[in-house]
Formats: C-alpha cells, sequence, structure tokens
C-alpha cells in the first residue's frame, strides 16, 4: 500500500512538472489510481470532476509587433539593442507625441464651436404676402361709449380726473358726481355685471369704421379681408391674418407700390377721447407687419404714420435660421396659448400667466379666451396694471424666452408724402354730401370743414408692398463639424503612425487576448494544484482505510 501511494505521488509530480515545462503541450488530466475508463469510450474520466484549461498561447504575443498595422513598431521589435533599435524608439516616440499634440489642438478647435453665416438672396416668381395689423392710437371711440360704461369704466380712471370734469363733455355735472359717488361704491357685486373685454371689443375701432378704400393687387378688397384682433392698443384689425385662413392665400406677383397692399384709412379724429383712459398724445395709427401666424408686437415692431400722409411701406423678406446650443442661444419651448413658438408669443404667455397668478385673471388683450376670466375694470387699475408695471422691472428674470432657431421677418422701410392735393379734396367734397357726413360724423365735425382740412386731420393712404421678388436667407453653419474632426484625427494619425480604425481594433484585439490569457493562466494553474491536492488527500484516505470483505452477510477483515 505504501508503494502504490509513493507511486501515485511521483506520477503526479511528474505530471505536473511535465505540464509546466511545455506551455504549448494539449491538455493534460491529472489521473490517480482510481481513475475509471469506459470500454466504449477509451478516454480516461476523471472521478473528481476536475476543470482541465488549455495553457495560454504566446504566440499571438510574439507575432503582433510584426502583424499590427501601427508603423515603426516591428523595428523596435527586431533584433538586438543597438543603435538602430534607439533611434526607432525615439522616432515612434516623437511622432506619437506630435500626433497627439496635433489632435489636442484639432480637438479643442472643435470644442470651441465657431459658426459661420451665409446670406443668399432666392428669387421666386411670387411671394406670399405677410399679415398687416394696424391699430388706432385711440382705443374707445367717444360716439361709442355710454354713460353706463363710464360708471363701470370708473375704476380705469383716476378719482382726480373724475373730480377735476375730464369727462364732463361725456355728461353733465349732475351726472358727473352721481359717478363719483357710485364710484366710491363700486365693488365686485357691480363688476360681474360688466364685461371689460366686450366693452373694449364694442367701442374700439373695425375695419367697416376705419376703412374707406382697399386694394391688393390693383383689385379691390373690403371689411371681409380683415379680422379683429386685441392688443395693448384696443381693439385693432389685420389684413390677411390667421383667422382668415378659409380664404386662399395671397401672393404678390410683381414688384411695386401698386402691386401689394392699398388702404385709404379715416382715423376720426374727432372720436378720439383724450386723456381719460391714456396716456398716449399721438393721433393717427400703428401698423405692423408680420408673418400671418405670428402674434402681431405692435408695441415693439409697430410703426407710427400720422393723419394728412400718404406712407409708403417698402418691404423685404427675410428668413433667418441659427444654430441650438452649443452653437448659439437659440431654442424653443412650449407655449401656453399658441401652437407655434415664437418670441412675442413666448413674451404675451409669460405677461399672461403672471397676471394670472397674481390677479386669478387677464387683461381683455391678453389670451386665454374661454380658460382665464377677464379683470373686471376694478382687478385693471387695483391689480393688473400695478403687477405689468413690476414685470418691466424683472421681465429677464420671470420670462425666460429663447430665440427661435428659424425666424420670419419683414424688414420695413418707410418714405412719406403729404396728402391731400386739391384734386383729391375736390373729389371727397363731391362724393360725401352735408346729410351723410353728419351721420357718418355723428355730428361732431362742422359739415362746413374745409374738406383739405378735414382729410389732413382725419385720412391716412397706406401702401405696403414688396420692392422685389427675392429674399434673404441666412444660415448659419458649424466652421468644425464632428465628421470633420474625426477626419482630421484620422488624417494626423495617418501622417505621423500610419494608423486607422482597423489598428484600434487591433489593439483591442491584442488587449483582450492577453487579458484573457492571464486569466485562463491563473485558473490553469490553480486547478492542477486543487487537482494535486486532492488526488494526494485521496489516496491518504484510501492508506487509513482497512480492507473489508463479505461473507455470507458477515463483515470480515481481510488478512
Amino acid at each position: 500500500m505504501s508503494q502504490s501511494s509513493d507511486h501515485d505521488s511521483n506520477k503526479t509530480a511528474s505530471d505536473e512538472s511535465s505540464t509546466d515545462a511545455h506551455p504549448n503541450s494539449q491538455k493534460v488530466p491529472i489521473l490517480s489510481h482510481q481513475d475509471e475508463v469506459d470500454q466504449d469510450n477509451p478516454e480516461p474520466r476523471n472521478r473528481f470532476d476536475l476543470d482541465f484549461r488549455w495553457r495560454p498561447s504566446i504566440e499571438h504575443d510574439e507575432n503582433f509587433p510584426f502583424s499590427a498595422s501601427f508603423h515603426g513598431i516591428e523595428h523596435i521589435y527586431e533584433g538586438r539593442y543597438g543603435t538602430r533599435k534607439i533611434l526607432w524608439i525615439l522616432l515612434v516616440a516623437a511622432t506619437m507625441i506630435a500626433c497627439f499634440v496635433f489632435i489636442f489642438i484639432q480637438i479643442a478647435h472643435y470644442s470651441a464651436f465657431h459658426t459661420t453665416t451665409k446670406s443668399t438672396l432666392v428669387y421666386e416668381k411670387q411671394l406670399a404676402f405677410p399679415a398687416v395689423t394696424i391699430c388706432n392710437y385711440n382705443s374707445f371711440r367717444r360716439s361709442a361709449v355710454t354713460a353706463n360704461d363710464l360708471i363701470h369704466m370708473a375704476y380705469l380712471v383716476k378719482a382726480y380726473r373724475l373730480n377735476q370734469g375730464v369727462v364732463s363733455d361725456f355728461i353733465g355735472e349732475k351726472e358727473r358726481q352721481k359717478l363719483i359717488n357710485y364710484w366710491k361704491k363700486y365693488d365686485a357685486t357691480h363688476a360681474k355685471k360688466f364685461n371689460y373685454q366686450l366693452f373694449v371689443e364694442r367701442v374700439g375701432y373695425h375695419a367697416s369704421q376705419m376703412i374707406k378704400s382697399c386694394h391688393f393687387r390693383g383689385l379691390k378688397c373690403g371689411p371681409k379681408n380683415f379680422s379683429n384682433v386685441l392688443t395693448s392698443y384696443g381693439n385693432c384689425i389685420t389684413f390677411n391674418g390667421p383667422k382668415l385662413e378659409s380664404n386662399p392665400k395671397l401672393y404678390q406677383k410683381n414688384p411695386g407700390a401698386h402691386q401689394g397692399l392699398e388702404l385709404l384709412i379715416n382715423i376720426q379724429e374727432y372720436e378720439y377721447t383724450g386723456s381719460w383712459h391714456s396716456d398716449r398724445p399721438d393721433i393717427g395709427i400703428k401698423f405692423v407687419i408680420h408673418e400671418r401666424h405670428y402674434p402681431p408686437d405692435v408695441t415693439s415692431q409697430g410703426k407710427a404714420v400720422g393723419p394728412g400722409s400718404h406712407a409708403y411701406a417698402s418691404v423685404k423678406y427675410k428668413t433667418i435660421s441659427n444654430l441650438p446650443s452649443p452653437y448659439g442661444h437659440c431654442g424653443s419651448k412650449k407655449l401656453a396659448f399658441y401652437k407655434k413658438y415664437t418670441y412675442a408669443g413666448c413674451q404675451i404667455s409669460c405677461k399672461t400667466e403672471y397676471v394670472q397668478k397674481k390677479c386669478g385673471c387677464r387683461a381683455p388683450d391678453m389670451p386665454g379666451q374661454n380658460v382665464i376670466p377677464v379683470c373686471s375694470p376694478q382687478k385693471m387699475i387695483e391689480c393688473v396694471s400695478p403687477n405689468l408695471e413690476k414685470l418691466r422691472t424683472i421681465n429677464d428674470k420671470v420670462c425666460i424666452c429663447p430665440i427661435p432657431c428659424h425666424i420670419v421677418h419683414f424688414d420695413t422701410t418707410i418714405s412719406y408724402a403729404k396728402i391731400p392735393n386739391p384734386q383729391m379734396a375736390k373729389d371727397l367734397t363731391e362724393k360725401i354730401n352735408k346729410t351723410a357726413f353728419q351721420i357718418e360724423t355723428h355730428g361732431l365735425v362742422d359739415p362746413d370743414i374745409d374738406p383739405t382740412l378735414y382729410i389732413s386731420q382725419n385720412y391716412i393712404l397706406l401702401n405696403v408692398f414688396f420692392d422685389d421678388l427675392y429674399y434673404e436667407k441666412t444660415v448659419s453653419t458649424p466652421v468644425y463639424t464632428f465628421t470633420s474632426l474625426l477626419g482630421n484625427i484620422g488624417g494626423q494619425l495617418g501622417l505621423f503612425v500610419g494608423a486607422s480604425v482597423l489598428t484600434l481594433v487591433e489593439i483591442i484585439e491584442f488587449g483582450f487576448y492577453r487579458s484573457r490569457g492571464a486569466i485562463r493562466r491563473s485558473d490553469w494553474k490553480q486547478n492542477l494544484r486543487k487537482s494535486i491536492s486532492r488526488s494526494r488527500e485521496v489516496t491518504a484516505t484510501e492508506e487509513k482505510e482497512p480492507l473489508c470483505s463479505v461473507e455470507n452477510g458477515d463483515t470480515q477483515l481481510s488478512k
């Protein structure tokens, strides 16, 4: 028994020594004398279920410098150390340093995100005509304001103005005193009986009252081509607006003043209500040219025209395409009251939400019909006006509106001429008789007024047109794109070290096989040690156990 154990131990040690001496050999099982052999399959089967591993090969490691597409590395590995090898080491190191320096410069250039702007003129056979919004400086027509309106509007009029008799030309002294007393007792119960938005729409100007003549491309147009829109100037009218989408789209097919829109406007100076509801001292109109689906920004972009003038508004159509972050600061956000994002729409939405949060209602010119209730005159003077004044000082912190990435803009150049000439005054005198004139002016104008004076005080001629059938297209593009960066990096790698994407794959593959080989070598040695240890333990156990024989059901020790 002792000899058998020594024989097995020597065999195991011999196998271990043989395996370590041949790292590229095939798998070598560690078998003890207890290993079983299947008669059908002559291959031995280890009873200890040893997990055999292939010994990792170093052939791939040795051939990598000579098979890789990385230039110069093969000269470092071949031959003994000498002057040539040292020169190649220095040369490869220098080219790699230069390569990485230039790559760093390219990455820094890309990270700056510089842009370039390109402007081109695009000629078309026809251009889509924009929307034109016109507002009268006077928000409330004198003839439309009633005494009942003044009672409710008292909260929009400061008390000292009432006491000074600013509205005495509307009502008598007794009515004025009654109005002051009622104003002192005004409360929310009375305010509910008055709809401020309906009041603004009713007493404001409509196309049928302001537009005396309308022609587009020489064809007659009228009130059906206009829609109403509420702004800070009250009820304004819009030609070719978004509410008229059912109408065919209008195009200007030839350049020139008489190929666009031509309007004769009566501002009705005699209807002006003075300063009892507004601090604006102007007389005339303010108009803005905008894209059909953009809300009109009359306050910021409006152009003013006074009575007795013929204004020629020459329009140039521009489109601007900006780049979002990180190249620029343009962007968009979802608006509560508009489907399409615009800067003006964002500002209006922000003001509306701010007023709703502070006052629980909105001003009549703010969006949100059927969603947010309209403020009463009391709320307008006590809450809306102070909060809008406060918002002007903190607008940049509260109303964060990015510049749109795509902008449609209409550059407007205005030139003026004075009206009327003698023939125009004569024609107007012949067309309007005194009776019709008194009806039109509600008896507020002397029927014997000089026609030239009347026209110069009330009428405006307005021509809106494209001066040429082209538009300017401005596009911002990156100076250095990611594709250019990859191309330049590839060029630097190819120029200095002859590397490419496939070289990177080769390096990754080499690292993968090297790591896997190291892991397998470690596991193989560990399993080998375990198998030797287990084999020795089993052999030692068998030497200690006595041999038994069974005869006739009795167990006897064998001698």
